[in-house]
């Protein structure tokens, strides 16, 4: 996702996705917020593949699904 504020969109984007979770655990790097047993939302500020705020869906249910979204500037993008 392409953003001005990588940092401040993730933050408020995992805060709107984790309203209806059941907890919030601190993680190393981040936090997770669970959605019963198989669905988890983390959040890390800094993702140890290129160092964007990233945010990991995923579902391990009968038909698993998993998302990562990195936020980027627009410039980082370009750079791509």
């Amino acid at each position: 996702m392409v953003s001005d504020t990588p940092l401040t969109s993730a933050i408020e984007f995992f805060n709107k996705l984790r309203i209806s979770s059941e907890g919030l655990v601190t993680i190393p790097g981040g936090w997770t917020a669970s959605f019963g047993k198989q669905i988890t939302v983390t959040f890390r500020p800094k993702s140890t593949s290129d160092g964007s705020p990233a945010i990991d869906i995923k579902n391990q249910g009968q038909s698993p699904d998993n998302y990562k979204i990195h936020f980027v500037t627009p410039e980082s993008r370009k750079n791509r």
